[in-house]
């Protein structure tokens, strides 16, 4: 069976997330033994574009939009992620989905109507908004939650630089990130990490294989998330991946606490602001026993829920049926 992924690479909804995610499940699909596809609506999606993903292997193509118009719609399946920037040319009447002001943006206040095709398969981000996906009639749903690649993952502590915090610039500074790299990663004052200006620092920025090794030879990670102006977090976003990936690669992370995670309280420490942040590195520094407690706990949670394992494999089966 064909299967073709959507990706709007133009879209604020994709994000870098976003990339890694689906080209994630696109790798695990094609290894499964699927004829996999990526495509955008603009056409401009090209194999160049993926490189800063560092991907291990390539188990899928990439296509023209008109390519999957021509399809028989009985022979595929279409994943989306991003309803919004769905091509208009595969929405009827069959299917009406609707995405109000509680789910994402409180600017948007009118109830918006996506009309899908019945072939077309969501694929949910964020597994909190599930329950209101089914009330509203979406069947053909899945949550992706974070699905972290079996490469990222922690190497050992000989690999670590002891007490060294490993923090991630937005992606609109990653100029500015490389040229702090080149004269001995000083950060500036306007930046949000400034507090630990005086500790030794790794910038993990770069394409994602530089940022894993990174994360890999970073013992601490700040995690203190700033959306776009334009976003309002809301329970079911995380802007996590970047937390998950160095709990994966063995760092001790301290987070900023918002709605979006929740629910990791009690696996890593969670703090209401940097201050509170340098307290607790601090505090963790002094306290090796703890320190490599969370260290094991946070590697645990990773493996036990996002990895695309057999139970995942499985369910990706029934929903693509």
């Amino acid at each position: 069976m064909k299967i073709f992924i959507h990706i709007d690479h133009f879209s604020t909804y994709v994000g870098n997330g976003g990339f890694i995610v689906l080209t994630n499940l696109a790798n695990e699909l094609g290894k499964m033994g699927y004829d996999v596809y990526l495509f955008d609506p603009r056409d401009k999606l090209n194999y160049k574009m993926l490189d800063w993903l560092s991907l291990p292997e390539v188990n899928f193509k990439i296509t023209k939009t008109k390519d999957v118009l021509t399809s028989n719609p009985n022979d595929y399946r279409l994943i989306t992620a991003w309803l919004r920037t769905l091509p208009y040319q595969f929405r009827n009447e069959n299917l009406r989905y609707l995405e109000s002001s509680e789910l994402i943006r409180k600017a948007r206040m009118a109830e918006i109507g996506y009309l899908l095709k019945y072939n077309i398969k969501v694929a949910n981000l964020h597994s909190h908004l599930n329950h209101y996906y089914i009330n509203i009639g979406l069947k053909n749903i899945i949550a992706l939650d974070v699905w972290i690649r079996s490469d990222v993952k922690f190497r050992g502590e000989r690999f670590k630089i002891n007490n060294c915090i490993g923090i991630q610039l937005e992606a609109r500074r990653d100029k500015i990130a490389r040229l702090l790299s080149k004269v001995g990663i000083k950060l500036y004052k306007w930046d949000r990490y400034t507090r630990f200006r005086r500790m030794p620092i790794i910038i993990c920025n770069g394409k994602y294989r530089e940022v894993i090794d990174k994360m890999n030879r970073s013992d601490f990670f700040i995690h203190n998330p700033q959306p776009s102006p334009h976003i309002t977090i809301f329970k079911g976003e995380t802007f996590g991946l970047p937390l998950f990936e160095a709990m994966a690669c063995g760092c001790i992370c301290i987070a900023r606490k918002h709605e979006g995670i929740k629910f990791l309280e009690g696996k890593i420490p969670l703090v209401k602001n940097m201050d509170e942040a340098l307290e607790m590195l601090n505090y963790l520094m002094s306290n090796k026993e703890e320190k490599e407690e969370i260290r094991t706990r946070s590697i645990s949670f990773i493996e036990e829920n996002y990895r695309f394992n057999e139970e995942r494999k499985k369910a990706i089966e029934r929903w693509l049926e």
